[in-house]
């Protein structure tokens, strides 16, 4: 009788222990998906920083696109304005990568402006404070200045890298003059009905 109460107690106690190790377990997981979760808003959020400080890109937005309810996002439109020099938009590079694929990289499409293709971003420049003069692609003129907000579009189906829920991406602009200008994506594990998707 003795041999089985020990045995017994130890059973339990084996028990307790090994449920012990599973809340432990949980609780690790969850402590390191948001210190994860942490350290990449907080990468963003340096990066931005830095490029306000060092940069001449001021202000700039990601929003995705989706064609319906179902599909991936599929264009990604960025606005942005340039704090001091103006920049030659048309010697400008657009870095994208996306879960670990190799970088495509984008110029202007300068014969149409308007169009994105699988090697270059569109783009449409609004003037503000009546400051109209150094775009204008049809004479040749493709310089942004400060007090006009620039949108780049990217057409990811074309380049063959649309963005799922979850996904990551980094985007980096290389303007012409100007430090470099780094966006890291972390797309929403859910798009839900959602058509446009801040990023």
């Amino acid at each position: 009788m003795m041999k089985k109460e020990k045995g017994s107690i130890g059973i339990g106690s084996l028990i307790v222990f090994v449920a012990f190790i599973l809340v432990a377990a949980i609780a690790a997981a969850v402590i390191v998906a948001t210190v994860s979760e942490l350290r990449d808003k907080a990468y963003g959020a340096s990066n931005a920083a830095s490029s306000m400080i060092n940069g001449n890109i001021w202000n700039a937005n990601y929003i995705g696109y989706r064609p319906d309810t179902t599909s991936p996002i599929t264009k990604i439109e960025i606005s942005f304005s340039v704090v001091s020099d103006s920049i030659d938009l048309n010697e400008t590079i657009i870095e994208y990568s996306s879960n670990n694929t190799p970088p495509v990289y984008l110029r202007l499409n300068w014969q149409n402006v308007n169009v994105a293709t699988s090697q270059y971003f569109a783009a449409n420049v609004t003037a503000f404070n009546g400051n109209t003069e150094s775009w204008d692609p049809a004479n040749g003129k493709y310089f942004v200045s400060p007090g006009q907000l620039i949108v780049i579009t990217i057409d990811l189906s074309k380049i063959g890298s649309p963005l799922y829920p979850g996904q990551k991406a980094l985007i980096t602009i290389i303007p012409e003059p100007g430090a470099p200008y780094q966006h890291k994506i972390v797309a929403p594990s859910d798009y839900g009905n959602q058509l446009a998707i801040e990023l």
